[in-house]
């Protein structure tokens, strides 16, 4: 076993949700006493050939300490449970051990931090719970093979740090040596985000944005503005490099690596403009400005101070929506000039569906079709089905030629109408999507007030013909 240089060492990890970052870390001289049994344990399995003592989960979950793993999808990580009792993870760093080793790189946490238990689904070798390759390295261990893990939830203790801060801290820790500190790879892999997320901002690639849950208010907020053709290549590499501890919460868990980055990217690029524009006291600007009256103000009350809902009335939060939605609408170069265009069909739930009655009508459901239009004359239409099956035919693949599959080129236009029509997120999150369904109540905001900015920004959409009578 190898000589720890310092008792208080921890190996630091962190993984983020709600607008923040929670920092967790593995305490190397817990950890110790521990990895010790287990590597004899593991070498007397197989001395003894009794390696398969410890049934093998048929899908592992992936760690930053599992190479075999790594490529899993986020997935496979946060949605993995053994269906067993949660238990405290045995060789976690405390909550002091925590505060310490953050305040160490010289950023003031005291106001932003908050202490938590947090619970992950971590890969488990026999009785323990895998350490990370960062531990692993230090102590000399092997790698254990995927098919000798099983995924089992622990909860480990962690502190909390508004984004803001959480870039502070991380853009500090890149290329850095600190006594007593081991960088894990999934606070690496953020500190590239953080660098990328300051980066953008410098650059001014942001924008606002108005958000909305069903039940709760409207809340304006600062987004990175990705839609430039030159950043794919920087966010495929972010992809790509994405340890799947990274998003290894049970209970914040998310879809697919992209929505995690995109999320994280939101709350840092939120955090760091609303910070500046508190510090420059741009709210000042509409003190004296009524905020049921102008829809613009509105807007502003949730961008320029720290609260973020929106606070005006219901009627002037749809018109900030709306305003919102045709804004950044205009901000989407169309698609004029372009052989292949996003098409969008809206398809009727009921034959006569104006002489349905009114419960018929409230419970049906709106099939909103994807499709490629090929602008011929007449146009040719290819559905997202027939995509996915075949490449979408002969047609489609001679307009696009080599460089771009149909595949690729329709799930860049949906990325592009979802920037205006967040509802389309949920079709993104398939592999391989035709559609999605709508309620009637979706399917009037969608043909009263997202068609004419998706119209606008070049995509095409068709609706049923007595739409407009």
């Amino acid at each position: 076993m190898s000589v720890i240089e310092s008792p208080s060492t921890i190996v630091l990890h962190a993984v983020s949700g709600d607008d923040a970052f929670l920092f967790w870390g593995e305490a190397v001289e817990t950890a110790e006493p521990i990895l010790a049994g287990l590597r004899r344990l593991v070498h007397d399995d197989a001395e003894s050939d009794l390696g398969d003592a410890v049934e093998p989960d048929p899908a592992p979950a992936g760690d930053d300490g599992v190479r075999a793993a790594v490529a899993e999808p986020v997935t496979a990580t946060a949605a993995a449970t053994t269906g067993g009792t949660t238990t405290p993870h045995p060789f976690a760093a405390t909550h002091d051990a925590l505060r310490t080793a953050l305040a160490r790189d010289g950023v003031s946490i005291e106001d932003a931090a908050s202490e938590t238990v947090l619970t992950l689904v971590l890969p488990h070798h026999a009785a323990a719970p895998s350490p990370s390759l960062a531990l692993s390295s230090r102590f000399g261990l092997d790698t254990p093979d995927a098919e000798d893990l099983r995924p089992q939830t622990v909860t480990v203790p962690a502190i909390s740090l508004s984004a803001d801060v959480a870039v502070d801290l991380l853009t500090g820790l890149i290329d850095r040596s600190i006594d007593g500190l081991v960088i894990g790879h999934d606070v690496r892999f953020w500190s590239e985000l953080a660098v990328f997320a300051t980066e953008l901002i410098a650059d001014q690639r942001f924008v606002p944005t108005v958000t909305q849950v069903e039940g709760r208010p409207m809340r304006g907020r600062w987004v990175p503005w990705l839609a430039d053709g030159e950043l794919a290549e920087p966010l495929r590499h972010l992809a790509s490099a994405m340890p799947p501890v990274a998003a290894a919460t049970a209970d914040l868990a998310a879809p697919d690596r992209w929505t995690v980055i995109e999320s994280a990217l939101e709350a840092m690029v939120d955090g760091i403009v609303r910070r500046t524009l508190v510090a420059e006291d741009f709210a000042d600007a509409i003190d004296e400005r009524d905020p049921l009256a102008d829809r613009q103000v509105a807007w502003l009350t949730g961008l320029l101070g720290e609260r973020t809902e929106v606070r005006t009335s219901p009627e002037v939060a749809l018109e900030v929506m709306r305003g919102a939605r045709h804004w950044l609408g205009g901000l989407i170069d169309p698609a004029e000039g372009r052989s292949v265009r996003l098409c969008l069909q809206l398809d009727e739930p009921l034959e006569g569906v104006l002489d349905a009655t009114a419960e018929q009508i409230e419970t049906a459901v709106w099939d909103l079709g994807f499709h490629l239009v090929v602008t011929d004359d007449p146009p040719t239409i290819v559905d997202a089905a027939q995509i996915w099956a075949d490449g979408g035919g002969g047609r489609l693949a001679s307009v696009l030629g080599a460089e771009e599959t149909p595949g690729d080129l329709l799930l860049a236009e949906l990325a592009r109408a979802q920037r205006i029509w967040p509802r389309l997120q949920d079709a993104l999150e398939e592999i391989d999507p035709t559609g999605v369904e709508l309620t009637t109540a979706e399917a009037h905001a969608f043909l009263q007030d997202v068609r004419p900015i998706l119209q606008e920004a070049g995509i095409e959409v068709l609706v049923p013909s007595w739409w407009g009578q």
